[in-house]
């Protein structure tokens, strides 16, 4: 709550109608992916998307971490969408990207079948929880295919068929 309340409210005790306002078109995208995109909410509840943290924590959280090594979040400028922030090809070069309407929705695929298919992203950063002292932590980075292979689609695995399998192979369209 420390991250709402710093970025929307300033830490103030007492917030005007526009300040809320603000909170809620922003806040209330986001929980509608939670609610309606498919997988989101398991992959949050699980510690896989971290939900709202701002870049720096996002840049201090992967310092040091391998290259390959990513972590799932909310975006802070664009409401309901999700930023993936991954080390780059050299250690403590971290790049941010905004997974995009076409990655996903317009692709007709979910976001870990995104996540499967691009290399860069070989670990995530999971969050845990620790009930004794009511906090979250990260843990070591987890290969991806371990944390997300359950919620791979089916047609997404990539089956090799057989080179010889009687089927001819379609060509590719040429506009005339």
């Amino acid at each position: 709550f420390q991250y709402i309340s710093r970025k929307f409210f300033g830490l103030k005790n007492t917030i005007h109608q526009r300040d809320f306002d603000a909170f809620w078109s922003w806040f209330g995208k986001s929980l509608h992916v939670l609610r309606y995109q498919r997988h989101i909410n398991a992959l949050w509840q699980q510690g896989l998307i971290y939900g709202f943290m701002t870049r720096d924590d996002v840049n201090a959280a992967l310092k040091d971490m391998a290259p390959g090594t990513f972590v799932i979040r909310f975006s802070e400028r664009y409401p309901g969408q999700i930023g993936i922030a991954y080390v780059g090809s050299a250690k403590n070069q971290i790049k941010h990207y905004l997974v995009g309407p076409n990655d996903t929705a317009g692709a007709k695929k979910t976001l870990p079948d995104f996540l499967s298919e691009h290399n860069q992203f070989e670990k995530i950063l999971q969050l845990n929880f620790d009930p004794e002292s009511n906090s979250v932590f990260f843990k070591k980075p987890v290969p991806k295919d371990r944390s997300f292979s359950q919620f791979y689609s089916p047609h997404s695995q990539n089956i090799q068929k057989p080179k010889d399998d009687g089927y001819d192979p379609l060509d590719k369209l040429q506009n005339f």
